[in-house]
């Protein structure tokens, strides 16, 4: 089958809608990053998921079978994503500000992941445990799941903080009888009386905490609360000791980086009122903030109070959601790790708080480098790391990749956000007395100050390992492909093949994320009703449950700066929940035929061209591939030397050009707006590129250009950059300004468009190498690609709707107007023989578009023959893109399989007339063939145009009645099948 525009013109009709005054498409929510027509009804829907929920920034990235296929961002850095409100009702307004100026999200902007962080924690703890088993009490468990998080052997937890959870009566030897009860008793959180002998929180732990193991943790199935007790509900009378005070000096120095973060004047001012109230001398009062010592872990004073609660059920017994029980798992993390290295408290999870330096020593920089195989972030410096909790007012987060914090509160999504309380207590000559804080109109909350505070004053002290983390799409996409994250026992495993699926959602105020992969099988989701039309309406409140069967293998993540908005109310959970369910429901409307042949066109795709030792030509491929020639007529079919290495989890996808200056560094400018600078060095003669600069320079292009506009770049003889857009501009410049010397027009050979330009390179003279999709090479100058010096090997021709569609050996495909053969075409794109390979597999599948012997269409079916009497049918699409443009010939060529008899060497190329196919023969006659046999009967000469040899004829088909022959030098001749006619003028 052949479907001109309509394919893609039905898909991309809305299949998601809101209320009639609300545009369906939602267009005016800007976005980023590259996307194929394949996910136009996925950008439909995620667009209008911002709209609808007046989310600020959001983004999604999907993978399949490990290949990113789809990456892009939705909204603004800062303020509302569109400067019209979506209001349905006057309570529902979405009351923010629009910033016209705020910079669109990138595709890889890092998002906070709140519990996802579970997934990421899992994946850590286990390896280090098994380890600790093995070196001290082999054979001892059967996993790292079974072992006790309070087995004396094994030292899971630091002596310091381990005293506390164990009964006095139960202290192990080793703690020497130092176990004592927690500084602070929980009467509230009292056992049943079935085990009121078990509990008893002025006495000690709860005696159950040695039955608690670290599966129990990671399954939520310990028994623990939900949350820790947090600052505001509990005030410990021993919290000096939960703090580490040994005496009035550290309480001189915590008071002292209070007046550090929220200023001399109003604490001192704060002091004097609360000394008068109290009638105690101003000196004696010292304020104290959430984390007021940066040397020490703030999570330990949570957890020492942790220790005074009671378990709510017996661990094991059932499933009840925890935050606290990963708390103690990242400080198993913490200590194990430390221990590693010397007992150095900076070796930890990701860094202590407030120490962001400390992320390079951390067991979350050691499984991002050694277990994701990423050296760093695109938007961010590391791609995943531990967020810092605080956003200064008015100004940016910590990483400057990160989203302006969003929170639904009294009318704005931008409420003034700073601790909420500045704790004090009173020296009482030997103790710091804090029972006079508990005293509501003695509370200093956040009016005893305006303005900022650094990071680390305002952390809250949960551990990273709860839900603190912040990651980009694809760093959490090469986490789920690669770890098991939900809540299961395979929690923290490696993937074994594609067959299960895993999930995680995280909520945390100022951001919501999900990653998930799906295995195959079917899921029970809740979307917004459907509309008359089967279309999806926004009333995210009356939920309707339906059953999907995602493909296997696909993976998605996504989030946005918010946890709820104006609308949802007390349903925020399930309405944000529902988002997810929306993007699963849409990710099983694709067609991932489609996708496979994306993923497998990249093997082929040349995104980079450059000249090499002794004037060699090297192109770089999609799939980070390289292939190295002898001699520029045969740069169609490069053999493969080696594999580059880009920065961070970019993707050939992502390159834009790639070039070599005059002092032998490679640039590469990416789709994103950045630059990577590499070198290809070499070992034991094999060719090793690589672009290594993790956080690439941006490259400035001039006002109303974008990065997505460049087609090829290419450094001059004088080591200046010369960029080729897709609106046949050029420029000349260097990084910093890429029109900064020179801008002009260029034109391209015939029958070629400036999108079929892969990249550009200057040979030793000067001139500029122009190679296209097809692999055929121009030579001109910068403003004139000037004419074909090598034209691209044709593997054969076929008709399809009136269009001429010409498959070349790489595999692309060109569709062109049979009346107008020397234009641009009216389509490319990539032909698909085979599934593509798993990811790290080989690069080459059993067989490929350079195995074609013949290609046809009869006008419901194409059949392509393949070498060695195998042959494959599908059908070949014209898509059109979001704008309904014909942009994409996409051939699905590998769900049937057939065999066929005759002579590989024998035929040129097959076509139909009406229902009979016809094969000519290199012999120079003409066959009747049928699709299994090639050898043909009703043999007959055919004549072809003067001055033309069977050797130059490359490929046949037959358009209305009218046969076009294709030769080797590109030119064609039109007639009958019999007489190939005259050449095309």
């Amino acid at each position: 089958m052949f479907v001109v525009g309509a394919a893609m013109a039905a898909l991309a009709a809305p299949t998601l809608a809101c209320e009639a005054e609300d545009d369906p498409l939602a267009r005016e929510v800007p976005t980023s990053g590259r996307s194929s027509p394949v996910f136009a009804e996925l950008d439909i829907a995620a667009r209008q998921l911002v709209k609808w929920r007046c989310v600020g920034a959001g983004v999604l990235a999907v993978s399949y079978r490990g290949h990113r296929v789809y990456s892009r961002g939705f909204g603004k850095l800062r303020g509302s994503a569109t400067p019209s409100e979506y209001r349905p009702g006057a309570s529902d307004r979405c009351r923010d500000e629009w910033d016209p100026e705020a910079p669109v999200t990138p595709p890889e902007t890092p998002m906070r992941i709140g519990s996802v962080t579970k997934g990421v924690v899992a994946a850590i703890v286990r390896p280090l445990v098994a380890a600790r088993i093995g070196e001290r009490a082999p054979g001892a468990y059967d996993n790292e799941f079974d072992a006790p998080l309070l087995d004396p052997t094994l030292d899971l937890l630091p002596a310091s903080l381990r005293r506390y959870f164990h009964h006095p009566d139960d202290c192990p030897d080793e703690l020497a009888h130092t176990c004592t009860p927690p500084p602070l008793a929980s009467p509230g959180d009292a056992p049943p009386p079935e085990v009121s002998a078990l509990c008893d929180p002025s006495v000690g732990a709860d005696r159950r905490w040695p039955a608690v193991t670290v599966g129990h943790l990671l399954t939520h199935r310990s028994g623990l609360a939900r949350s820790n007790a947090q600052w505001d509900e509990v005030i410990p009378e021993r919290f000096a000791e939960v703090r580490g005070y040994s005496g009035r000096t550290d309480l001189e120095e915590a008071h002292e980086l209070s007046r550090e973060a929220f200023g001399a004047e109003p604490i001192e001012r704060a002091r004097s009122l609360t000394a008068r109230a109290l009638g105690v001398e101003s000196d004696a009062v010292y304020f104290i903030g959430h984390h007021d010592q940066r040397d020490l872990m703030p999570v330990d004073q949570q957890l020492k109070v942790l220790a005074g609660r009671c378990l709510k059920r017996w661990p094991g017994a059932g499933v009840a959601y925890s935050n606290t029980g990963h708390a103690l798992l990242g400080r198993v993390i913490d200590h194990l790790w430390a221990e590693a290295h010397g007992g150095d408290p900076s070796y930890s999870f990701a860094g202590r708080p407030g120490h962001p330096e400390e992320h390079a020593r951390s067991t979350l920089a050691r499984l991002i480098r050694d277990e994701l195989k990423v050296d760093g972030g695109v938007e961010s410096r590391h791609g995943l790391y531990g967020h810092q909790w605080y956003f200064p007012q008015g100004s940016a987060a910590e990483e400057p990749g990160e989203p302006e914090f969003r929170r639904w509160e009294n009318g704005t999504y931008t409420p003034r956000w700073a601790p909420n309380y500045h704790f004090y207590c009173v020296w009482r000559g030997d103790r710091c007395d804090s029972s006079s804080w508990a005293v509501e109109t003695l509370r200093w909350r956040w009016d005893l100050v305006q303005g900022s505070v650094p990071h680390w004053a305002g952390m809250n002290s949960d551990h990273y390992a709860s839900g603190g983390l912040v990651g980009e799409a694809s760093m959490m996409l090469e986490l789920v492909n690669r770890f098991q994250i939900g809540r299961g026992v395979a929690s923290g495993t490696r993937r074994s093949g594609w067959r299960s699926g895993t999930s995680h959602a995280g909520s945390i105020t100022g951001g919501r994320a999900f990653l998930g992969r799906h295995g195959g099988v079917s899921n029970e989701i809740k979307l917004p009703p459907l509309d008359a039309e089967g279309r999806i309406t926004d009333d995210f409140v009356n939920l309707e449950e339906r059953t999907v069967k995602p493909e296997r293998g696909v993976a998605f993540f996504f989030a946005v700066n918010q946890q709820d908005d104006a609308r949802c109310g007390a349903e925020c959970e399930e309405a944000y929940a529902a988002i997810e369910d929306v993007l699963r429901y849409t990710l099983t409307r694709i067609d991932w035929d489609d996708v496979r042949h994306l993923i497998d066109s990249r093997r082929r795709r040349v995104v980079g061209l450059t000249s090499g030792p002794q004037e060699r030509p090297i192109a770089w491929y999609a799939d980070g591939s390289v292939g190295l020639s002898d001699a520029w007529a045969g740069i169609g079919d490069l053999p493969r030397v080696a594999s580059f290495q880009l920065p961070s989890t970019r993707i050939g996808d992502d390159v834009l050009g790639i070039t070599l200056a005059a002092d032998g560094t490679f640039i590469a400018l990416f789709s994103d707006g950045r630059a990577s600078l590499g070198a290809l060095e070499t070992s034991a003669g094999e060719l090793l590129p690589r672009l290594h600069d993790a956080r690439p320079r941006r490259f400035v292009l001039p006002a109303g250009l974008d990065p997505s506009m460049i087609v090829a770049v290419a450094a001059d003889l004088d080591g200046r950059l010369v960029t080729w857009l897709h609106d046949q501009q050029w420029l000349r410049g260097d990084l910093d300004d890429l029109a900064a010397d020179e801008r002009g027009t260029y034109r391209v050979p015939p029958e070629r468009s400036p999108e079929e330009l892969a990249d550009a390179t200057f040979d030793g003279e000067g001139r500029v190498r122009a190679f296209f999709d097809d692999g055929s090479i121009a030579v001109g100058s910068p403003g004139d690609l000037g004419e074909l010096i090598v034209h691209a090997p044709v593997a054969g021709v076929m008709a399809a709707d009136g269009a001429l569609v010409v498959l070349h050996r790489n595999g692309y495909l060109r569709a062109l107007r049979p009346e107008s053969l020397r234009e641009a075409p009216l389509g490319a794109g990539w032909l698909a023989l085979e599934t593509p390979p798993e990811p790290n597999a080989s690069h080459t599948p059993a067989v490929g578009p350079e195995d074609v012997v013949a290609i046809a269409s009869d006008g419901a079916v194409t059949r392509v023959w393949l070498r060695g009497g195998r042959g494959q049918r599908g059908e070949v699409r014209l898509l059109a893109d979001e704008e309904r443009a014909l942009g994409l010939v996409d051939g699905d060529l590998y769900a049937e399989i057939f065999t066929w008899q005759g002579d590989d060497a024998a035929i040129i190329d097959v076509a139909y007339s009406g229902d009979q196919a016809l094969a000519w023969r290199r012999d120079g006659t003409l066959v009747d063939v049928s699709e299994q046999d090639l050898r043909g009967d009703n043999p007959r000469p055919f004549s072809l145009p003067p001055d033309r040899s069977l050797e130059e004829l490359v490929g046949v088909t037959i358009v209305d009645g009218i046969t076009y022959a294709r030769y080797s030098d590109g030119l064609w001749s039109r007639g009958s099948a019999e007489a190939l006619g005259s050449l095309d003028p």
